[in-house]
């Protein structure tokens, strides 16, 4: 595991580690990825994310507005912006210059999904369905996640635009020929998407 990934993780809170992962394009190929997304799991209900929330003293973190819909128990989280993946809530971004050794943007996310298999097999694109977990142990989907050095599959495309781009971006960084066939799935799947709900649970 990459040494920088012990400190992103040391930044959380103490009880929220165990549920932490750094998982996508970070974990998939440091050196060329832009931030480093870190998901905590489990955090299935509107007062799980508010209380993960305020429990963060990350100094000059910038947190994001939480949109709540409905009010008292019934009340849920709404998207909070157009990145967001899948049913996962940005809570705030470091800015790269606030840690002079992590180099990098650091985006915490709150999961609602309980394991690091199901919260991967949301992802869009199976060339970032990789995973680190605190204890160093690297995870990836069997028969699913993809090399850097293959044309990506789409695994779970919830916004098929921005999945395109997202494809096209990671075959011009790598030099690689797109595959027809991923292209033409992309450009047909029908709206809306809907997620993939197993392993949710709504308290």
């Amino acid at each position: 595991m990459n040494p920088v990934f012990k400190q992103v993780f040391d930044l959380l809170p103490e009880n929220y580690r165990d549920r932490a992962v750094i998982a996508g394009g970070a974990a998939a190929d440091f050196n060329r990825a832009n931030d480093i997304d870190v998901f905590v799991l489990g955090l299935n209900s509107t007062p799980k994310v508010i209380q993960f929330k305020n429990s963060l003293k990350i100094p000059n973190m910038i947190q994001r507005d939480l949109f709540t819909r409905g009010t008292g128990e019934d009340a849920t989280i709404c998207k909070i912006t157009d990145s967001d993946i899948g049913n996962n809530i940005v809570i705030g971004d470091i800015p790269e210059d606030i840690f002079g050794t992590i180099y990098k943007p650091v985006q915490i996310l709150a999961s609602p999904y309980l394991s690091v298999t199901d919260l991967l097999l949301n992802f869009d694109l199976s060339c970032h369905c990789v995973a680190y977990t605190p204890d160093g142990e690297r995870h990836v989907l069997e028969n699913i996640t993809t090399g850097l050095d293959v044309p990506p599959k789409s695994v779970n495309p919830q916004f098929p635009e921005y999945t395109l781009g997202r494809y096209r971006r990671f075959c011009l960084r790598y030099g690689l020929q797109p595959d027809a066939t991923e292209l033409i799935k992309l450009c047909t799947i029908p709206e809306p998407v809907h997620f993939r709900r197993s392993e949710r649970i709504e308290d």
